[in-house]
């Protein structure tokens, strides 16, 4: 910040005090000079609190000419210096208000302070150590020092200012732990030790201080002496969260995880573990608890408990459905999520959650839900959340699937153009991609077949990974028999991203189908012929596509077969029958 220079230099300063060194002035005087070094001092404070240096300076050279000497007008200069960024005068200025006023606690800490910050190690440690002795009582000049000396690896003298404090204040929790941290530093492990044990002593009836203790002694590999505490503090305490969490630590480093399971569901349940340590744990247990059947149960008692305690918690509830997703209870899922909104709306998780399972599906059982009803609040939610959150694409990218389900193409369409505008602006490429791709889908369900093969390709500018575009573009130009070798480069580098991909591994047959490399086709396409993992859709497909290779590889029965066997599947296109019917394969 730039302002005119707004004190005398330095020689004039000292001009000013041999200037009124020597006058001697009647008291009636010297009240009058008094009364307005106050007003123009006070005035002063006042301007550059408002943020008008240059009136604050000229207020302030007015005081020097009244008293020069006065450690407050010094202090306030240099206060001013340091607001307008003048860090070197402001630190001038406060060492001059410490020298003039030396017994002073708040100049001295401020002179240190100021010193400190040019970078002047040893006049700040000069100052402070000098405030110690005077102030024995004072934290902060401790505080100060030993976090100068431990930047400076001098752990030595941070040691000796801590011992100085504590033999001035007594001993405290905060005191003994920087102890500690230095000794640790020495490597002096027996001293840094002796200090939680000192704290332990001196507060016997603090369990904290038993269980630092503990964690020493465990970390040290003295296994047996830490348990034996953890256990004698839950003796008094059942419910010492800590405690009880040491052992869960132990059992699962041991391997014991009934035990382990155990300790973790005690420390769920105690109050005196607050909630934010519970979810740090929660993930841990959910994991152990799935590994077995019968454990399974202990979790919804958990979670029910857990709902008693925590009812106007909206992270419960969240984690609650999370868990009855993991066992694909998605109808309690739902349940669960919809009391997570209601608490806290404007937690965008819980929205995407919520959503996903709508618009998959999963959230309801279809007998005993209008699924237009499901869908209907659905949006109901996405609405919210896009009002809520404008700036995030994916609720658009949701909606835009929902309409796409449906065959409304024109409302999935304005979603995604809406949603391409905002994640263009967010530069996220990623649903961009996923945007892009969806409207090439569109685009090629409704014969805009160059448009779509467009948007294809601005999808994969943004994500040249994205397998969904790399499959669906493979497919769609195979289809037409165009660009093979382009479609051939594109679900290779699927199925290299996605080995498992099963509609990449049918596509990548049909491709080569169409290459007229029937044998190769016929090799890849068998491996998904035995799946029974695949919805009647896929599978319909498949088997057509493995009629058509196994016809051109010369066994016209067995192709008959498999275009039997789609239609037996629910394939009801009319070049299939064609084909069982004329027992040869048609082009479509």
């Amino acid at each position: 910040m730039s302002f005119k220079k707004i004190i005398l230099t330095l020689g004039t300063l000292l001009a000013c005090i041999t200037a009124t060194a020597g006058n001697k002035k009647s008291d009636q005087h010297a009240e009058h000079e008094r009364r307005r070094f106050s007003y123009f001092f006070q005035e002063a404070v006042k301007q550059r609190l408002l943020g008008n240096y240059s009136i604050a300076g000229d207020l302030l050279q007015k005081c020097y000419y009244i008293n020069p000497k006065d450690d407050a007008l010094l202090r306030e200069t240099s206060e001013l210096y340091k607001q307008a960024g003048d860090t070197k005068n402001a630190a001038i200025y406060a060492y001059l208000a410490y020298t003039a006023a030396p017994d002073n606690y708040w100049q001295s800490t401020h002179a240190a302070e100021m010193m400190l910050a040019i970078n002047n190690i040893q006049a700040t440690t000069s100052i402070l150590e000098e405030s110690i002795k005077k102030h024995p009582k004072e934290d902060n000049c401790y505080y100060a020092l030993v976090g100068i000396y431990e930047r400076m690896q001098q752990y030595e003298k941070a040691i000796e200012v801590l011992n100085k404090y504590e033999k001035n204040n007594g001993i405290q929790e905060e005191i003994s732990l920087e102890k500690y941290k230095c000794y640790s530093a020495l490597k002096q492990n027996e001293k840094a030790f002796k200090e939680i044990e000192n704290l332990a002593n001196a507060f016997p009836h603090e369990t904290r201080y038993k269980l630092m203790t503990a964690d020493i002694y465990y970390e040290s590999g003295e296994k047996e002496k830490a348990l034996g505490i953890y256990k004698n503090v839950l003796s008094q305490e059942p419910e010492n969260g800590i405690a009880l969490l040491a052992l869960a630590k132990h059992y699962e480093l041991t391997g014991e995880k009934e035990k382990a399971v155990t300790e973790m569901e005690k420390a769920l349940r105690s109050s005196s573990v607050d909630f934010e340590t519970k979810v740090s744990i929660l993930g841990e247990f959910l994991n152990y608890v799935q590994e077995r059947d019968e454990w399974k149960t202990r979790i919804l008692t958990l979670f029910e408990s857990l709902e008693d305690t925590y009812p106007e918690v909206a992270d419960v509830h969240y984690f609650y459905a999370s868990y009855y997703i993991a066992i694909q209870n998605y109808t309690a899922a739902t349940s669960q999520l919809r009391k997570a909104i209601a608490l806290a709306p404007d937690n965008k998780d819980y929205y995407y959650m919520i959503i996903e399972l709508m618009a998959s599906g999963k959230s309801e059982s279809h007998s005993t839900v209008d699924s237009t009803a499901l869908t209907n609040e659905c949006i109901q939610f996405i609405d919210s959340a896009k009002s809520r959150f404008p700036d995030e694409a994916k609720f658009y990218f949701y909606e835009a699937s929902i309409h796409l389900t449906e065959k409304d193409y024109d409302k999935a369409q304005k979603q995604i153009e809406a949603g391409i505008a905002i994640a263009n602006r967010q530069k996220d490429a990623q649903i961009s991609s996923q945007l892009y791709g969806m409207l090439g889908d569109i685009f090629h369900e409704t014969g805009k077949k160059e448009e779509a093969y467009d948007a294809y390709e601005n999808g994969l500018k943004f994500s040249s990974t994205n397998t969904q575009i790399l499959n669906n573009y493979s497919y769609y130009l195979a289809e037409e028999g165009k660009d093979l070798e382009k479609a051939e480069k594109m679900i290779k580098l699927c199925l290299k991203i996605e080995p498992g991909n099963t509609n990449a591994i049918d596509t990548y047959a049909w491709v080569l189908f169409k290459q007229g490399f029937y044998h190769l086709a016929k090799q890849n396409i068998e491996r998904l012929t035995s799946l029974t993992n695949l919805s009647p859709e896929s599978m319909q497909v498949i088997w057509e596509h493995y009629g058509d290779i196994l016809y051109k590889t010369g066994d016209a029965q067995k192709a008959i077969e498999a275009w039997k066997k789609s239609a037996e599947l629910g394939n009801k296109s009319k070049t299939n029958a064609k084909k069982i019917e004329l027992g040869k394969y048609v082009e479509e």
